[in-house]
């Protein structure tokens, strides 16, 4: 209990720190319910009371979540929401266009921004939607939303927004220009709240006036790219220094809320963007949220002494007692020496041999040549492979990281 209350406290200190006022942010955070295996409306009620708790608003990426419409989802939850229109599945376009259409005449007051489609106008290789074609779905959306005072508009990268051929006549038609900057996929040694302000300011002198930040961020797990590291450490410093620019810029929504069971574009880090995990324990410290702070592992308490055994003192042994000298044993008689015997007669010597005839040598014999080594098998002209050279195995090219599919920024 008192751990929970310390946390408590310096929840709030660092929100002081940060100039920001305690409660939820007023900056909003990506959401989809794509952490569980079952979507149901009390599993979207459970996460979206758990975003209220640290942000004012949230963006997703789809007009329904397992058939219940999220307009409808983030009214129920008290929430305003940036509602995004899929078009991954063309079929499936004229059907998210309906639930946003219909979910914002419902909950117009609960809409922040409707965004069609996410990081996909066609720009030299990369995008699959031409600027004529994702036109053409804003202002269908622009027409059934006539009159509700929501802006329309498109999240792309912005690489697209600052380069891709034909682009101003989206931005012309938007109502609120959505743009993806990660300071991770952006090389070099400045701080990461540098290099993501640096970028926004580029783009908001091209853009005065209409720009919305909707996603940013920084993993804190999995490998390196273009040589910025993934850690908890940063994560929590960039969070820190962007949450205070949110200050200012409320229409903004941070990547991510959960973490992400998958690695949609083959990179571990991927699935680590998440400020709480897939379980929704928290990583980071919200600053001004009113939600419980992460937990702090268990520290496991310092060994103990062994208790010192007292000596024993060893038992004493009783002297011996003392043993009598034995009695000592007469002397024995002596005995008479035998009488001496008479020597042996001596015998004659034996009558010496004739020495053996000497044997001829033998005649010696010419010399036999040695055979030659017989090689083993597999050890031919010296080689351990039969005598053939084993061809050198083929290093694997080198791969670029991906990053994140479409968050490569300039």
């Amino acid at each position: 209990m008192m751990c929970h209350k310390y946390m408590a406290v310096l929840a709030m200190l660092a929100a002081v720190s940060t100039g920001i006022e305690a409660g939820p942010l007023p900056s909003g955070v990506c959401y989809s319910p794509w952490h569980h295996n079952t979507v149901t409306n009390d599993v979207l009620q459970k996460d979206l009371a758990q975003v209220k708790q640290y942000f004012s608003s949230f963006r997703s990426y789809h007009a329904k979540f397992a058939g219940i419409n999220v307009i409808d989802a983030a009214k129920d939850a008290g929430l305003k929401v940036a509602v995004g229109i899929m078009m991954k599945d063309k079929g499936k376009i004229a059907d998210e266009i309906a639930a946003v259409c219909d979910g914002a005449r419902r909950n117009p007051s609960n809409v922040a921004a409707i965004y069609v489609g996410n990081e996909n106008v066609k720009n030299k290789d990369f995008g699959d939607c031409s600027v004529d074609e994702l036109l053409g779905y804003i202002n269908k959306v622009k027409e059934c939303t006539n009159g509700l005072n929501i802006p329309v508009g498109t999240v792309q990268r912005i690489n697209e927004w600052l380069d891709a051929p034909g682009i101003e006549k989206i931005a012309e038609a938007s109502g609120s220009i959505g743009v993806n900057i990660y300071p991770f996929f952006t090389p070099g040694p400045s701080k990461p709240i540098e290099k993501f302000t640096e970028q926004y300011e580029r783009i908001s002198k091209k853009y005065p006036g209409k720009v919305a930040v909707t996603e940013t961020g920084w993993p804190r797990a999995g490998p390196q790219a273009f040589g910025n590291t993934p850690s908890k450490e940063t994560m929590q410093s960039f969070f820190n220094d962007y949450a205070q620019w949110s200050n200012q810029h409320p229409n903004s929504y941070y990547f991510m809320m959960f973490d992400t069971k998958d690695a949609y574009g083959g990179q571990e880090f991927e699935k680590f963007f998440g400020v709480a995990d897939t379980s929704g324990q928290m990583q980071i410290q919200i600053p001004g949220g009113n939600g419980p702070a992460p937990q702090p592992k268990p520290t496991e308490p310092a060994p103990q002494p062994k208790p010192t055994e007292p000596a024993q003192p060893k038992p004493t042994q009783p002297a011996p007692a003392p043993q009598p000298n034995p009695a000592p044993q007469p002397n024995p008689a002596p005995q008479p020496n035998p009488a001496p015997q008479p020597n042996p007669a001596p015998q004659p010597n034996p009558a010496p041999q004739p020495n053996p005839a000497p044997q001829p040598n033998p005649a010696p014999q010419p010399p036999q040549p040695n055979p030659g080594q017989k090689p083993t098998p597999g050890n031919e002209n010296g080689s351990p492979n039969g005598g053939q050279v084993k061809p050198p195995s083929p290093t694997p090219a080198a791969t670029k990281p991906s990053g994140k599919p479409g968050k490569h920024c300039v």
